[in-house]
């Protein structure tokens, strides 16, 4: 029988070129430390001869024993190679928790159920960006119009102004300039009155859903939403424990009736009032009346999501929600990734003075604060006008393409693809014939590098004839043209001849 305690001479690892070479000498000598293929006391190759042996550089071994001894599975003793440690016997029972990466688990993981709910409600939510966004997907500014150097500039003033109390923990709020700025903008475009103390920086809506749903949702509690609507808020929803129950909307937006009689016991509902996603219908002043009383009759809350309200095109942008609310029932929440830059992660919510200490304390546990350098530089950008300036050009920009997307789906495709023109937003529908399948059409442009959203992807209960939701304002002219003609490719009944 072989010596145990004698120096291991066989290859021990087997690279590939398409990882790390430290990490994958670490990890596989790990592991046959863990399994017991190396004993305590057997003697590691020396770093020269496995060096050699693997066709790496000498460096490349010395950092990967070193990482083995700080670990504790070897020890370096000068001018000898490497000595196993012995490993007690029950921690060679988690050997495939160290296994080599490639090693893949074939069994599905433990996870919770509500984590399973999620990734079947979240799993939309996970496209693909390599190469940028390709038409026609929704929700994403003109990002060929976003003032790079002007937002650079700030970012500099930003982070040479920055004082060490910028740089510390903050408010949970998150910087106060930048919520005075806010509270500047939203005051002036949807006149939505507040104090700075309401406003609370978020990463982008989702998160001031999130937040909203955290302080608002009883476990098992239910809320109103949309049908057809964001799937985002049903996901904040789930994963705070709450229900969401579909409302249906119409021509006049949320039916709140329908609410009534579907939850009659709900607390909270959502909803996007001023432009609806995806039907882009805005709810009547009648409705609107209607859930302010349902609020406030019960003491419930009403979450309003300001969806796209800077896309308007025709008509004065009409006031939010929030600014008929005379009984401090509604939770305003925005965002600049519509009409900013996506990747910043920025948005906010606007709470009623009764809720404020709430939500501090809740944020406090969640992420304390969103970054405050960058809350600093945007704060620096809305109060110098440029922000302004850029939404101007934006609004101009997003209604010239929306009437080219529109005259392009009639020279292409005619009478057979239906769009109706928008006054708002930067989406369209696209119906298709009835009788089709709208998630097969959607997968079948995917394979020409075409992405629409199926509308049935956004309803719960409500059955809606096959549409396509089209984004067209983060693409130019031509990028609009080619994709319509690859669609047309798949959709041989729908395209002209």
């Amino acid at each position: 029988m072989r010596n145990a305690r004698a120096e291991v001479s066989h290859p021990l690892v087997t690279l590939r070129r398409d990882a790390p070479l430290r990490k994958q000498i670490v990890g596989e000598l790990r592991a046959r430390i863990l399994s017991g293929e190396l004993p305590g006391g057997a003697r590691l190759p020396s770093a020269r001869r496995l060096a050699s042996e693997l066709r790496v550089a000498r460096i490349t071994v010395v950092t990967a024993y070193h990482a083995l001894a700080d670990e504790g599975y070897v020890e370096l003793e000068e001018r000898r190679a490497p000595r196993v440690v012995d490993v007690p016997p029950e921690a060679r029972m988690n050997v495939a928790e160290h296994a080599p990466a490639r090693r893949v688990e074939r069994e599905p993981p433990r996870i919770s159920s509500r984590a399973r709910q999620l990734l079947h409600t979240g799993r939309g939510a996970l496209l693909s960006y390599d190469g940028g966004p390709r038409p026609f997907r929704a929700g994403l500014p003109p990002l060929d119009l976003f003032p790079l150097e002007d937002w650079t500039r700030a970012v500099a003033r930003a982070a040479r102004r920055a004082t060490r109390r910028d740089l510390v923990y903050g408010e949970p709020q998150g910087a106060r300039g930048l919520r005075e700025a806010i509270l500047e903008h939203v005051c002036a475009v949807r006149s939505v009155h507040a104090h700075v103390d309401q406003v609370f920086v978020t990463a982008g809506s989702q998160a001031g859903f999130d937040l909203c749903a955290r302080v608002l949702i009883e476990p098992g509690a239910t809320a109103w939403v949309e049908d057809p609507g964001y799937p985002g808020i049903r996901g904040a929803l789930l994963a705070n424990g709450g229900r969401a129950v579909p409302v249906p909307v119409d021509e006049e937006g949320l039916c709140v009736g329908r609410g009534r009689a579907r939850a009659p016991d709900a607390a909270v509902a959502f909803v996007s009032p001023s432009h609806q996603f995806p039907l882009g219908v805005r709810l009547s002043l009648s409705r609107r009346l209607e859930l302010l009383a349902w609020a406030r009759e019960g003491r419930r809350w009403i979450v309003e999501d300001d969806y796209e309200s800077e896309y308007r095109f025709e008509g004065r942008p009409v006031a939010a929600l929030a600014a008929l609310d005379e009984s401090h029932r509604v939770l305003y929440v925005g965002t600049f990734s519509r009409v900013f830059l996506p990747g910043l992660r920025l948005g906010y919510v606007i709470v009623p003075e009764q809720l404020v200490e709430a939500f501090a304390a809740v944020r406090v546990l969640v992420d304390r604060h969103s970054p405050y350098l960058t809350q600093l530089a945007f704060a620096e950008f809305l109060e110098s006008g440029r922000f302004a300036r850029h939404l101007r050009r934006l609004r101009a920009s997003t209604l010239e393409r929306r009437d080219h997307l529109v005259s392009a789906v009639g020279q292409l495709f005619g009478a057979r693809l239906g769009v109706e023109v928008p006054d708002a937003g930067s989406h369209v529908l696209g119906w298709l014939e009835r009788g089709r399948d709208d998630q097969e059409v959607a997968r079948a442009a995917a394979r020409v590098d075409v992405d629409v959203f199926p509308l049935s992807r956004f309803t719960m209960r409500r059955r809606m004839p096959p549409a396509l939701v089209l984004g067209y304002g983060a693409y130019p002219p031509n990028a609009v043209w080619e994709a319509l003609e690859r669609l047309s490719w798949v959709l041989p009944a729908l395209a002209s001849h």
